[in-house]
């Protein structure tokens, strides 16, 4: 079976839109339908669940990950009438999903179209007396013809997927492992197990056959046996109703801790991307060194421009003025080293001048000839001052002291090195300030992250003691459950032991036992029926979780007699699969589904929405290729961050879709939204 056609009218946020579909082919049996969040792509999953179940498709919403089951079926049909469809003022208004079924054959093909109508009257109010269906058979000539009322059933059955099994085919990617998650893989996994293979319909009739057979005990008591087995099965009820209640709140705290764990996780991601102090020291540390080096910059500019005079002058000019200082600088340097020994003279006249033998040879009127003491001078200043032959005689710059000369000379070293480009060193200089400007902006941000970083701490702290006390309730609640089921199972055995006394006096005691008799053969059929598939499903879960999955951190997967899941390493050691990231659990619980569905034999489509969100690119490549690769239609509801354009136009050119849609949706001003429809378009 596959979807040819959908067409949907004053539906939700679609006016009026139709959606037709090839027939799937092997390696083209791809739909995309693209639409970005809340523009309109689980509403067309809704339509087609309205389409095949009516009020029961309410029931299997949640199931589907599409809602909560406690929405009540009146409420739902009357929040989804299209918001501008009162604008025409008309007498009533209506409500209509219509769907054509079929099925290909060697000789043609042939199927059925659902007509749906709900009515409203002239205030937009719904009249869930006026709902309509109507059926009509398709045959290979293409001509329609209505089905009578006692017929629809039969054909819906033939063309259609029962209710309980639609949760596995057409569902929401993203909120079915949210449900896995708070059940647990096993849970679930059993849970769907006993609705594909028909477990839960053999239990249902099994309640029947028993109630039956209590019926029977009930029928032929006396009037005192009567009293203590109605006695004892009151009892019974009550202690089951608490059970139950227990059993409710138990799912209600584990909604809130799954919940817990989701904020949790992330809290934690978005931490992790909120900076750190680190960080926030490292770019003060970088913009410290930036600072630094523009100053240093701006020094060198500084020093270029007032060496820029020199830098006009001829090469050899400046070679010469460099001779010249240099000797200058000398001369100076001579000069500060006289003054610094002329003490040392002053004390050899001195001591000469006062030399007992001095004395002996020289009269005083020759020793205080200045003759003689200008000789002393020159004979000194040949010993220990002598001229440099590098130092200027004379002296030409004599104006400047020590630091003027260093800073000619550094002036021209300036002018001479290759460094000094004044062009060079702007850039340069731009280029610091710039990168400045962005170091500080990342500074800026950063420091509004750490302030962000601080309020999602405060969160996960909050959060955490939101899963703790979920936690601890959780605990509690399992203790009252282990409590119930022990006064459950013993007052059952009261009520068991009760009937079981009545039995043997009760006329209709062959009748009874034979109840009891289809109940335990119920019993085993169940156990065979899952036995027969379970080698199946172990072979094709495991086989397809390897062609899906590149992670290979789950080496088997293992379902035993109960239907429950159990996951190993490659090296064969236990996996819960709580701890599994989200990409992971998606990865799986898609694995299960295909695995659930290859071992059916339903060959009805898959309608997927968002299945590929939080998987990498490798997965979803992975999980694409199988789909195309199935003997079924395949119809994917898409955001454009699950398929881009260019893996879109990859596909489309390869011939790997049979057709794709785009809807885009925009906001009236009476509140609501419109949907729009494009055929052959997808996401630019």
């Amino acid at each position: 079976m596959y979807i040819k056609r959908i067409k949907l009218k004053n539906f939700k946020s679609y006016a009026e839109a139709e959606f037709e579909f090839p027939p799937p082919e092997k390696g083209r049996n791809l739909i995309l339908v693209g639409a970005e969040n809340g523009h309109g792509k689980t509403t067309l999953l809704e339509a087609i669940y309205l389409c095949l179940y009516d009020k029961d498709a309410i029931a299997n919403f949640q199931r589907a990950g599409l809602g909560d089951s406690r929405f009540k079926y009146r409420d739902f049909i009357s929040q989804s009438l299209y918001k501008e469809a009162t604008a025409a003022f008309a007498r009533s208004y209506e409500i209509v999903l219509e769907m054509d079924l079929m099925e290909s054959y060697a000789f043609g093909e042939q199927g059925i179209r659902i007509v749906r109508k709900w009515y409203f009257d002239h205030l937009g109010l719904y009249q869930e007396e006026s709902n309509q269906l109507l059926l009509y058979y398709i045959g290979k000539d293409g001509l329609k013809k209505p089905i009578d009322g006692e017929e629809i059933q039969e054909y819906l059955e033939d063309y259609g997927l029962p209710s309980e099994y639609s949760a596995f085919f057409f569902f929401d990617g993203e909120q079915l492992v949210n449900i896995a998650k708070q059940f647990g893989a096993g849970g679930w996994m059993s849970g769907a197990l006993n609705k594909l293979l028909g477990i839960d319909l053999l239990k249902a009739l099994q309640a029947d056959v028993k109630k039956y057979g209590q019926e029977l005990y009930s029928e032929k008591a006396g009037g005192r046996q009567k009293e203590q087995l109605s006695e004892a099965e009151r009892r019974f009820q009550t202690a089951s109703e608490e059970l139950a209640r227990h059993t409710e709140t138990l799912q209600q705290w584990q909604r809130q801790k799954q919940e817990a764990e989701a904020r949790q996780d992330d809290l934690q991601m978005r931490l992790r991307g909120a900076g750190s102090t680190q960080h926030s020291k490292e770019l003060i540390a970088q913009i410290e060194q930036c600072e630094a080096e523009t100053a240093r910059l701006n020094q060198s500019i500084q020093a270029a421009l007032l060496a820029l005079p020199l830098a006009l002058l001829p090469e050899s000019d400046i070679a010469a003025l460099k001779t010249q200082l240099h000797g200058d600088y000398r001369r100076l340097l001579h000069e500060q080293g006289k003054e610094q020994n002329a003490h040392r003279l002053e004390e050899f006249w001195q001591a000469f001048s006062t030399n007992p033998n001095t004395l002996e040879l020289l009269t005083p009127k020759i020793l205080k000839d200045e003759l003689l003491k200008r000789a002393l001078n020159e004979s000194w200043n040949v010993l220990f001052d002598k001229l440099p032959p590098d130092a200027s005689d004379p002296m030409q710059h004599n104006y400047l002291d020590d630091t003027g000369f260093q800073t000619a000379f550094e002036n021209i070293a300036r002018i001479t090195s290759p460094d000094n480009n004044l062009g060079s060193l702007n850039k340069e200089k731009n280029r610091q300030e710039t990168k400045l400007v962005e170091l500080k902006r990342c500074y800026e941000q950063q420091k509004d992250r750490l302030v962000d970083s601080d309020r999602l701490r405060e969160e996960l702290e909050r959060v955490q003691k939101e899963l703790s006390e979920a936690n601890q309730k959780l605990g509690g609640v399992q203790n009252s459950i282990e409590r119930s089921q022990t006064e459950v199972n013993r007052l059952k055995t009261e009520w068991e032991t009760q009937q079981q006394a009545l039995i043997d006096s009760l006329p209709k005691q062959q009748k009874a036992e034979r109840a009891e008799a289809v109940c335990r053969l119920i019993d085993d059929l169940a156990v065979q029926l899952r036995r027969s598939k379970l080698d199946a499903f172990r072979k094709t879960v495991n086989n397809l979780h390897k062609k899906i999955a590149h992670d290979k951190q789950i080496g088997d997967i293992e379902i035993d007699e109960n239907g429950n899941l159990s996951l190993y390493s490659q090296n064969g050691m236990a996996i819960d699969f709580q701890p599994l990231s989200h990409g992971e659990k998606k990865i799986l619980v898609l694995t299960l589904i295909a695995a659930l569905a290859e071992i059916t034999d339903y060959q009805v489509p898959f309608v997927v929405d968002t299945p590929l969100t939080s998987l990498d690119t490798r997965h979803c490549n992975n999980l694409v290729q199988y789909w195309m690769n199935l003997n079924r239609q395949v119809i994917i509801l898409v955001q454009s961050a699950e398929i881009d354009s260019e893996t879109y136009q990859k596909l489309n050119a390869q011939g790997c879709i049979g057709k794709s849609y785009l809807i885009r949706s925009q906001i009236l001003q009476g509140g609501g939204k419109c949907a729009t429809v494009t055929p052959h378009a997808y996401f630019e």
